[in-house]
């Protein structure tokens, strides 16, 4: 364990990642050949996307031999729209290589992963690559990592430059400081990096003086850095004569170590990896300055075993003892053979099928090893582990703490972030704190864009749906949801691009037969009056919640409202439900103290029961267009449910916080509003094109400028500590940012930040570069939800229509939501090809009317009488003929109602015919009141129904006063007689859409 190296590759977008990792592959003799990413023939970029546009989409990982070490790398994605990859690796990681650009210096990314990087306080090394580049800039981006990273330094090596016979500064090796040797690539005799000559720099001073000087100044700076975090540095120098280049190698090498691992600096190295010069010495300093397994911070591990857990910052779980042994590693409970490990990434592979990556933090995962999964709760015997070499896995029969590794197979067993546990060989059995372990959760950003995807025919939906949840449970920032109003999946991502990503998969890798719709923005509704109250209470009052909901400004974790007791943080849509002890009433706790609870549930379970409810009740949606309810507390002020009574049902108390809750949100509608997101966006452009920019983030992207600024580190304080580091170390000139050739010129670029909707940055890319020709790139990060206003306020949800046909229903006459819930529960395939049906109307219906209108816009053409009297002819022909087929249709049963026996079921049958009331209507008239006081609109609404209503001609010829008094078949009769109205059978056979689709 103390020769294991778990590190990720971290950087923008294009800095030389995956570049970096192919050359590390094949200088460990893993492989015989460079892939490079430009050819596709990558080890890590396997996946045919990734492979067509030169980008890291997932994170791979691939185990490398190095200098009597072992090496673990995982090369994660740099674009922003994959950030999960990037966090979900380095959960995993004690270490990091942060990769830059040497003539873009630190970019928006880089300093994104780096927070991410400090937050779980791992140690780093830098690469400054692309030394061989016009405009590269050393020590400028030294600068740099010093004052944006916010890190002391150390420069373990220093560029090294040629002039060539064309008189062109060339970059040809790097001046190592610590070993005080000049390392030559000779690339014209072997290209392939392998080939190295070392000179001495100080038996060499009198023929290379600039390379010693260079050296000594290095020497100085580096003994003084190092000299303010370990003495022994300082010892060593008086003693020996106060010379800076014989303090000994390996001194350096310890307290730079020491140093790194503590996160006092971070050494410095460069390269050129395209052209294979330095990539050797940045494996050595990996091997010799990032922590082994044993020198990390130990990870947090809790126990729950109770179901609810109150996400409470002043309560805490079960203690776990967790210490760190000098030989074993990691020890949980006292128990050297208790392995625990943590599920950070779920991948279905073409070949191997299900894959899940773990990492083993404690004791030894052997092949037939019995485990659980303490999420699930489910135990199951492993057969097959292996490493990971880019795509290929090699199977071995253990993984040791520490390291890690693939169990190939249980498809659907493993998620991101599942906690596994198991024990020795022979262990069988788990305990209570055993089964109930969990590692630190990998948290989740929240998704910002959706997109809606349909099956293109009924019999491609089961297989959308199963990839689908392919994908979800290999990317958990990859959400899926069912609309029931729309019958419409929506897949909800990070980015533009990360759908994108996700359509390819499906169509191309997945061969699913799917239509994803224009991405949108992702909005939510929150509450924003005072606090109001709602209840739901039975007649004998055994039966009773009642909650408050009040506004929450800010992040839930700060609010003060989540130091309640018993306060739970659902993140996602940063609510809070907020359930202690004392909401329960007096009869429960008489009859748990005097021990009369009957109920079959216990009070925990009563208590996930009103969680759910309430949690259900948000994300039904708010009152303006049913966008989930997001920022809000809810508390539970008091609950009674009969535990007395042996036949109690919970599913009675779910149904009841559901509806007390969805109260306040129907009574209250006037004080809820639509947030949309808001991003801070960074535009990094040239001064050239500053006004073209800025005019269009204010003006078309309806932004607001917060400052423009010079993209240099002379901005920063003056007076910061950065600002003084970056002053006192030695940095060596930048000769290549001197040519009169180079097309870099750091000094004209701005920076423009503003606040921007996101909906107005769909698509923004596009056209910052045809404002700036392409020289300028831009950075969003979430900033908030906020009301949205003007022209951004949606007026309906995506592909959201008003359809002519509402089903009303009084209050004391339940009968259409039995007839609902009956038709869901027996023709349940029946019920989907309807909304498959309705949805293909829905399109055809809008392709004719684009079509006519573009009929319309064409000039018309002079037709002879012969023409006009055929085309009479054909159109009374195909009237006939569609009122046969009418009449032919009317005799056959309903497709629906008699599908299981040819005369239905008699039950089902009573419940249709009872008196409802049927109103059909024309797009756009308004809801028709029912005698009972309450709109069509509404009931139909609360039953769902929506779903099964399409796009209609003008309703039948009765006044609204007669259609009230009529049952609907007596509608459906006068309808059909009128020529007006098809059957569901007419509509389904035929394929047409019918002017009014009712059952």
């Amino acid at each position: 364990m103390p020769k294991t190296r778990n590190i990720g590759i971290i950087a923008h977008i294009d800095a030389g990642k995956t570049t970096t990792t192919e050359r590390m592959i094949y200088y460990s003799g893993k492989t015989n050949r460079i892939g490079n990413v430009d050819e596709g023939d990558t080890v890590t970029d396997y996946l045919p996307s990734e492979r067509e546009r030169g980008i890291t989409i997932q994170s791979a990982a691939i185990t490398l031999p190095w200098n009597r070490h072992k090496i673990n790398i995982i090369d994660t994605p740099g674009h922003a729209d994959f950030t999960f990859e990037v966090i979900r690796s380095l959960r995993v990681l004690d270490g990091a290589v942060t990769i830059l650009d040497a003539v873009a210096g630190v970019e928006s990314q880089t300093e994104k992963v780096w927070k991410q990087a400090s937050a779980m306080k791992l140690p780093r090394i830098a690469y400054i690559n692309k030394m061989d580049r016009p405009g590269a800039g050393f020590s400028r981006t030294t600068k740099e990592i010093i004052q944006k990273l916010e890190t002391r330094v150390v420069l373990c090596n220093l560029p090294y430059f040629e002039t060539s016979k064309e008189n062109d500064i060339v970059f040809k090796g790097v001046i190592d400081v610590i070993q005080k040797k000049l390392l030559v690539w000779n690339s014209e005799a072997d290209s392939l990096g392998n080939e190295i000559t070392v000179i001495d720099i100080e038996s060499s001073k009198d023929t290379r003086p600039e390379i010693y000087e260079m050296l000594s100044k290095s020497r100085e700076s580096m003994v003084e850095t190092l000299g303010e975090f370990d003495e022994s540095i300082i010892d060593s120098f008086l003693e020996h004569e106060e010379d800076y280049l014989k303090i000994p190698s390996l001194l350096l090498d310890q307290v730079i170590r020491k140093a790194t691992i503590a996160n006092y600096l971070t050494p410095v190295l460069c390269g050129s990896s395209f052209r294979n010069i330095g990539v050797q010495p940045l494996m050595d300093a990996v091997s010799k300055y990032l922590p082994s397994p044993l020198e990390t911070s130990i990870p947090e591990i809790s126990c729950s075993t109770n179901r609810v857990q109150k996400q409470n910052k002043n309560k805490k779980n079960t203690e776990i003892q967790v210490v760190m042994d000098k030989e074993k590693g990691l020890v949980v409970q006292n128990d050297k053979t208790l392995t625990v490990a943590l599920a950070f990434k779920v991948i279905t592979h073409k070949t191997h099928g299900p894959m899940c990556f773990f990492r083993v933090y404690s004791g030894k995962l052997m092949t037939n090893s019995n485990i659980i999964n303490t999420r699930t709760g489910n135990k199951l015997a492993i057969r097959r582990l292996s490493i990971m070499n880019g795509e290929a896995p090699e199977e071995v029969k253990f993984i040791n703490a520490g390291n890690i590794g693939v169990i190939i197979g249980y498809e659907k067993d493993f998620q991101t972030g599942d906690t596994i546990v198991a024990g020795g060989p022979t262990k069988k059995s788990f305990n209570a704190i055993e089964s109930s372990l969990k590692l630190m959760p990998i948290d989740i950003p929240p998704p910002l864009f959706n997109s809606a995807i349909e099956p293109n025919t009924f019999g491609d939906e089961a297989y959308m749906n199963e990839c689908i949840e392919t994908l979800v449970r290999e990317d958990p920032s990859l959400k899926s949801t069912f609309d029931e109003e729309l019958g419409q999946t929506i897949l909800s991502g990070m980015g533009e691009l990360h759908l994108d990503i996700v359509r390819e998969r499906l169509v191309r890798d997945m061969k699913a037969k799917v239509t994803m719709r224009d991405v949108a923005v992702s909005y939510k509704e929150s509450f924003m009056g005072s606090m109001r109250r709602g209840e739901f209470k039975n007649e004998d009052g055994s039966l009773h919640v009642r909650v408050s909901m009040i506004p929450l400004e800010g992040k839930a974790q700060d609010s003060f409202y989540a130091e309640e007791e018993g306060a739970v943080i659902f993140e996602e849509d940063n609510n809070i439900v907020i359930l202690n002890e004392e909401s329960c009433s007096q009869e429960i706790q008489t009859a748990y103290a005097e021990r009369r609870w009957r109920c079959e549930h216990s009070y925990e379970d009563l208590q996930e029961v009103i969680l759910n409810g309430c949690l259900t009740a948000l994300q039904m949606g708010g009152p303006k267009l049913g966008f989930a309810l997001q920022s809000i507390v809810i508390k539970v002020d008091l609950w009674n449910f009969p535990v007395t009574n042996v036949a109690a049902s919970a599913g009675e108390l779910l149904n009841a916080s559901r509806q007390a809750v969805r109260k306040i949100v129907e009574n209250h509608e006037g004080e809820f509003t639509i947030l949309e997101p808001i991003m801070t966006t960074q535009v990094y452009v040239d001064s050239s094109n500053l006004g073209e920019v800025s005019h269009d983030l204010t003006q078309r992207c309806q932004g607001v400028i917060l400052s423009m600024e010079d993209d240099t580190v002379e901005n920063g304080d003056n007076e910061s500590w950065t600002s003084v580091e970056a002053e006192n170390i030695y940095l060596p000139p930048d000769y290549t940012m001197t040519k009169s050739n180079t097309h870099v010129n750091r000094g004209n670029k701005k920076i423009i930040v503003a606040e921007t909707p996101l909906r107005e940055m769909i698509g923004y890319l596009s056209k910052l570069r045809s404002l700036t020709q392409g020289k300028a790139t831009f950075d969003m990060s979430f900033l908030a939800m906020r009301p949205a206003v003007g022209n951004r306020l949606p007026q309906q949800q995506p592909n959201k229509t008003t359809f002519p046909i509402m089903l009303s229903a009084p209050p004391d006459m339940p009968e259409l939501t039995q007839l609902y819930t009956k038709l869901q529960e027996l023709y349940p395939e029946a019920m989907q090809f309807i909304k498959m049906k309705i949805q293909q109307m829905r399109s055809k219906h809008a392709q004719q009317q684009q079509q006519q209108q573009q009929q319309q816009q064409q000039i018309p053409q002079q037709e002879t009488p012969q023409q006009l009297q055929q085309q009479q002819i054909s159109q009374q022909q195909q009237f006939a003929t569609q009122q046969q087929q009418q009449r032919q249709q009317q005799q056959k049963p309903d497709p629906i109602l008699y599908s299981k026996s040819q005369g239905g079921d008699q039950k089902d049958q009573s419940i249709y015919n009872n008196g409802y009331n049927a109103v059909p209507r024309q797009l756009g008239v308004d809801s028709m009141p029912t005698p009972s006081g309450r709109t069509s609109a509404d009931f139909f609404v609360q039953t769902g129904l929506t779903d099964f209503v399409g796009p209609g001609a003008p309703a039948p010829p009765n006044s609204r006063q007669q259609q009230m008094a009529l049952s609907p078949q007596q509608i459906l009769q006068q309808a059909q007689e009128s020529g007006s109205i098809n059957t569901p059978g007419d509509m389904l056979n035929q394929g047409q859409p019918g002017n009014l689709d009712f059952f």
